[in-house]
């Protein structure tokens, strides 16, 4: 688990944080962190665009990491 600040909830715990640059986070997709994750897992998703398609897992909590001001999540797909 990695404790990791989110817009709306100054701390919440995410077991997978997605970061498209390599080796800052857990996985470099969104799809990829809905793979393996299961019900009362939390993603975090790091400022950016991302060109994707996926479909949330029952249970899974999708977050961003920080707000606006960081230049916000783009989901296109």
């Amino acid at each position: 688990m990695a404790v990791v600040q989110t817009g709306d909830n100054k701390w919440a715990v995410a077991r997978y944080i997605v970061d498209p640059t390599a080796g800052l986070g857990t996985h470099p997709t969104i799809a990829a962190a809905m793979a393996d994750a299961v019900s009362g897992d939390v993603i975090a998703v790091r400022q950016g665009t991302y060109t994707e398609n996926f479909t949330i897992t029952s249970g899974v909590t999708l977050t961003t990491m920080g707000g606006s001001e960081y230049g916000g999540v783009t989901v296109v797909g």
